[in-house]
């Protein structure tokens, strides 16, 4: 079993016990641990959003010149029908 990860340079899979639960809100900023919060990301993109809000971490990745990888970037944080800023 394989998940979209945010940042992974491997074609945008990982197998899934390679994967974290990542926070989009984060439980320091009032996000729960619930379905709708919780997103696969590799160990390296966790770490890397931190305790940062989702659109923070985008400009963080600007920022620090990281290369999010190919167009599984966005799409990796969508939810159903919209896209978190």
């Amino acid at each position: 079993m394989t998940a979209r990860s945010s940042h992974h340079p491997l074609d945008g899979q990982l197998p899934a016990d390679e994967l974290q639960a990542e926070h989009l809100v984060p439980v320091a900023r009032g996000g729960r641990n619930a379905n709708g919060n919780l997103v696969p990301a590799s160990r390296e993109c966790n770490q890397m959003k931190c305790q940062k809000a989702c659109a923070e971490f985008f400009r963080w990745l600007v920022l620090h010149d990281c290369d999010p990888g190919q167009d599984t970037f966005a799409d990796s944080w969508k939810l159903p029908g919209e896209y978190i800023s």
